[in-house]
């Protein structure tokens, strides 16, 4: 089997503006909540987001011990997501991306303990309107200090500084590492609403001739009010939304025909 073609910049363009309908398809009316999750080999974060980005829940699911088997991990974890489902029944679920760890150990129990998530949401009816939106750990880190996973002087990234910044910026208290990459994940989420919302707006605004031209001006925008959204999440979310793995048809050959029949 050959190596699928990446997508180009113009079909990558197209595709953020095909996400931007799938999003907004998605956006629920009322109240809603966003529920985030960091997950760990001794711990996972938990924070839960309302529709205005107040966080009214946070815990960290620590496990009994080291002896406890992975079974038992599981159960005390997906017992604990099982309630969140049934006390905020959250439209919006996000998660560090476990794919990507080089460690096998690490990524198989990861992988069981992301598996427990869509377990739990399965049982719990497997409500098409949700959306689960993961980000990798270096989107996370850059969400709350505005760059990726080191320093700009080389030095390591520490996981207090992550805690620092988001308490500083947000007022809010948080307990562990585990909670603040939760509450990252949550963050972008939202940051989302605001990002499409731009979106929306720009193209409303503004009339090109095509697409490309369009969200070449787009990536241009100057984002200068850190409340509603940071330079650094805008260019998370540019660059998240422009991938083939947040499409409502995942597929290279699905889009290819969908470009395809749009003529571009």
């Amino acid at each position: 089997m050959g190596k699928k073609r990446q997508f180009n910049t113009k079909e990558k363009r197209t595709i953020l503006v095909r996400n931007k309908d799938f999003f907004n398809s998605k956006f629920p009316s009322g109240d809603f909540f966003i529920l985030g999750l960091d997950f760990a080999l001794n711990a996972t974060g938990v924070i839960v987001l309302d529709n205005s980005g107040k966080m009214v829940y946070k815990q960290t699911v620590k496990f009994d011990s080291q002896e406890s088997n992975t079974y038992d991990k599981l159960k005390v974890l997906y017992e604990e997501i099982q309630w969140l489902f049934d006390e905020y029944d959250p439209k919006f679920i996000t998660y560090e991306d476990i794919t990507n760890f080089r460690n096998p150990y690490s990524a198989k129990v990861l992988c069981f303990a992301a598996c427990t998530l869509f377990c739990n949401l399965f049982d719990a009816g497997g409500d098409e309107t949700r959306l689960i939106i993961p980000f990798i750990i270096s989107q996370l880190k850059k969400c709350a200090i505005g760059h990726g996973s080191k320093n700009p002087d080389g030095s390591k990234i520490k996981k207090e500084d992550i805690i620092e910044a988001h308490e500083k910026r947000f007022g809010i208290e948080l307990d562990d590492d585990n909670q603040a990459d939760a509450f990252s994940a949550c963050r972008l989420v939202y940051a989302s609403f605001v990002f499409f919302d731009l979106l929306n707006n720009f193209l409303e605004e503004n009339e090109f001739k095509t697409i490309n031209k369009a969200m070449l001006e787009f990536s241009k925008l100057d984002i200068n009010d850190d409340h509603l959204i940071t330079e650094a999440e805008f260019e998370i979310l540019l660059a998240h939304y422009q991938k083939q793995n947040f499409l409502e048809d995942n597929d290279y050959d699905a889009y290819k025909k969908v470009l395809k029949e749009l003529g571009r």
